[in-house]
């Protein structure tokens, strides 16, 4: 699985309505996607929000990220945002409260332990 975590730095704090607006125009698109297993809208302050989203694969991301609506709503944030950051992680295993969020695709089962070449931590205590 792998999770996507984008962060928008609005110029305005206005600009926070039609940033979840657009995220709800996309409603549609995310539940008809392929591989996508959890999706969120989250707000940091009035100037920043972050989308949440957790995949089943690369190849999943790379077809939604072609989707017209998303590439639409992506060119209005660009005219609306200081910035925007994205961050990727393959996620190994997730908690036994991952079943609270509610989704219409179960959470598949991660067996075995990925070792990402690279650790900062070699062991969790």
């Amino acid at each position: 699985m792998i999770c996507v975590t984008t962060r928008f730095h609005l110029k305005y704090p206005w600009q926070l309505l039609s940033m979840y607006i657009s995220y709800r125009r996309l409603l549609p698109d995310l539940k008809d996607a392929p591989g996508l297993i959890r999706y969120a809208f989250l707000v940091q302050s009035p100037l920043v929000c972050c989308t949440l989203s957790i995949w089943d694969s690369k190849e999943a991301i790379i077809s939604f990220s072609n989707v017209p609506a998303h590439i639409k709503a992506l060119r209005s944030a660009k005219g609306s945002c200081r910035g925007i950051w994205s961050a990727y992680w393959q996620l190994a295993a997730v908690s036994q409260f991952a079943n609270q969020w509610k989704g219409s695709v179960p959470w598949p089962q991660l067996t075995g332990r990925v070792q990402p070449p690279h650790h900062i931590v070699s062991k969790l205590l």
